[in-house]
């Protein structure tokens, strides 16, 4: 079952009976042709559709399961049906069949039902189901063990004062590894000590999901401390963190003997000292240039004289 969508499929056997026709006994056969959990591979060749055809030839009211076990019973009809019984028959598996129906079929048994009164919960003995798992269900040792933690785990929960009554294997918590969140339960991540029978299992010690609620109040001692150390952790953290925010400042730095920076204000005041102190340089003066002037008229003869030139020099032009 799923747990993140865990759901059951009920049957009605009411239902099953007036619907589809299917009583106590065609269930049976039913899991006999198909498969079941006792018989799985079912009856070689046969199908839904010719399981139905074989419970349509049936007559009203027949036991499915006898004719069904039945060597070759029924003489043929026109549609075959003695032809198929006699194929289901051969095919069906002797050896499984009528211990079916021994269990689903006859009331009276060689055995007693147990009742509430002569059940005696004791605490599972881990080495004897991994054998037990092993010879009936072959399954490997080291499956079975972390099958059998969980259940393990929830009966010492449940019931600690018989948590170490007559059995001394169990799986005792080693320390709290962190928080978990499992299917929408807030759990503890735990690791535990292996079991003393186990010399399968690789790791050396088991890790395991509980839930917190029950966990915490059987283990305060363990809660504190991985409470303390996740403390401590989270302050490590803060300091280291504070270490590296002062080792990028100091990169930022100058060297140790510059001068701070000045603050606002400060350098208006020096430069302000620094014009009245030291007054700037007066500016050379500035020499005149001597241009030439050129004489529109006449520019021929005017053209090289300068301004410097006196008038007393300049020549006399002749009459024509």
């Amino acid at each position: 079952m799923d747990s993140r969508d865990a759901h059951v499929d009920w049957f009605e056997s009411c239902r099953l009976a007036t619907q589809l026709g299917l009583g106590r006994d065609r269930l049976v056969a039913l899991a006999l042709l198909l498969g079941c959990d006792y018989a799985p591979g079912g009856t070689p060749g046969v199908g839904p559709a010719l399981a139905l055809k074989f419970f349509r030839c049936l007559p009203p009211g027949a036991d499915a399961t006898a004719k069904l076990l039945e060597a070759g019973g029924g003489g043929g009809n026109a549609d075959g049906c003695g032809v198929l019984r006699r194929f289901i028959a051969a095919s069906a598996t002797s050896a499984a069949a009528p211990a079916i129906v021994s269990e689903f079929l006859e009331a009276n048994r060689s055995w007693p039902l147990l009742t509430e009164d002569r059940v005696v919960w004791r605490r599972p003995r881990p080495l004897e189901l991994v054998r037990f798992c092993l010879d009936r269900l072959e399954w490997a040792e080291e499956y079975t063990v972390a099958k059998l933690l969980p259940l393990l785990c929830i009966w010492d929960e449940q019931l600690p004062e018989g948590a170490s009554a007559g059995c001394s294997v169990g799986p005792r918590p080693r320390r709290i590894l962190a928080e978990r969140i499992r299917a929408g339960v807030p759990c503890y991540e735990v690791e535990l000590h292996k079991l003393e029978f186990d010399i399968w299992t690789e790791s050396e010690f088991y890790t395991l999901c509980v839930p917190r609620h029950p966990f915490g109040q059987l283990y305060r001692d363990m809660l504190a401390g991985f409470e303390q150390l996740r403390l401590q952790e989270k302050e490590d953290k803060l300091k280291a963190k504070q270490e590296q925010q002062k080792q990028k400042k100091k990169k930022k730095k100058p060297a140790e003997n510059r001068k701070p920076a000045p603050k606002p204000g400060e350098a208006a005041v020096k430069i302000d000292k620094f014009f009245v102190s030291q007054p700037l340089p007066p500016e050379p003066p500035v020499r005149p240039r001597r241009r030439s002037v050129l004489v529109d008229s006449l520019s021929d003869l005017f053209a090289d004289i300068s301004l410097s030139t006196s008038a007393a020099e300049l020549p006399v032009p002749t009459e024509s």
